[in-house]
């Protein structure tokens, strides 16, 4: 699914707009839903039909959310702004900023290029649509192949052992996949 959605979006992004727009606000409804729920109120004791309905509920959500942001286009530019943003912030973390070994920054920076990129979409609506959207599907893309290929940490639990003081996850492979989201971005952008 990522490297299927990531092609769309950094290739057909911006021609495909609210199709980008749904697909976008979809998957970030689902992933919002189901990180609230897996860090507050399931744990690993939980029934497994639990977790299943959870999952089967946030994808209802997330295709009402993403419906609702595709009519709403401005809206849901600004939210494909923030993701990509979010995505920069993270891939920021990753590269520099893990080893200030600080929870408080990661989000603070992940939150503050969201939003920096949220209102930018105002201004500059063509240019910050079109690098987001080939920001986020870059990444997508290259975050899909690297589940096969292996050598990208978990983002999930990136920040655990940066706190742990663990840096054994940042490998040749781990820069040369930053790269490979660097070049896949800017290909996409021209596209």
């Amino acid at each position: 699914m990522f490297i299927v959605g990531g092609i769309f979006l950094c290739f057909f992004g911006r021609k495909l707009f609210k199709a980008a727009i749904f697909m976008v606000s979809a998957i970030l409804t689902v992933f919002a839903i189901l990180l609230l729920f897996y860090t507050t109120f399931l744990k690993d004791t939980t029934e497994t039909w639990v977790g299943w309905t959870v999952l089967a509920c946030s994808i209802l959500i997330g295709l009402v959310v993403g419906f609702f942001m595709m009519k709403l286009e401005r809206l849901g530019a600004a939210l494909l702004a923030g993701w990509g943003g979010f995505l920069l912030g993270f891939l920021l973390n990753e590269m520099v900023l893990y080893k200030v070994e600080s929870q408080a920054l990661f989000w603070s920076v992940n939150v503050a290029c969201a939003i920096t990129a949220a209102v930018l979409s105002f201004f500059l609506y063509e240019h910050v649509l079109i690098l987001t959207t080939s920001f986020a599907g870059s990444y997508m893309l290259v975050r899909g192949i690297s589940f096969y290929a292996g050598g990208f940490p978990n983002e999930f639990t990136l920040a655990d052992q940066i706190k742990a003081g663990d840096t054994d996850a940042f490998t040749n492979w781990f820069y040369l996949y930053m790269v490979c989201i660097m070049i896949v971005c800017a290909i996409g952008a021209v596209v």
